[in-house]
């Protein structure tokens, strides 16, 4: 029976796309995908303006942290 949960890891804050893309990585070559299927970071994407013109950012909303859905 597979009970997959979120787990949230505490990682190094502004690190944490390079951290995701690495775990991913590891994951594919470890063969772990079945356990471990996704891996998210936290974020929203926000309109501002800037001298008049608008840009989307995007905030990350649990700096510092990844969301892990694991088996």
């Amino acid at each position: 029976m597979n009970e997959f949960k979120w787990y949230a890891l505490k990682v190094t804050a502004n690190k944490e796309r390079k951290i995701k893309e690495y775990l991913e990585k590891e994951i594919k070559l470890s063969g772990f995908e079945k356990w471990i299927t996704n891996i998210l970071v936290p974020s929203e994407k926000s309109l501002t303006y800037r001298n008049g013109k608008k840009y989307m950012r995007e905030k990350l909303t649990l700096p510092g942290y990844l969301l892990v859905y694991i088996d």
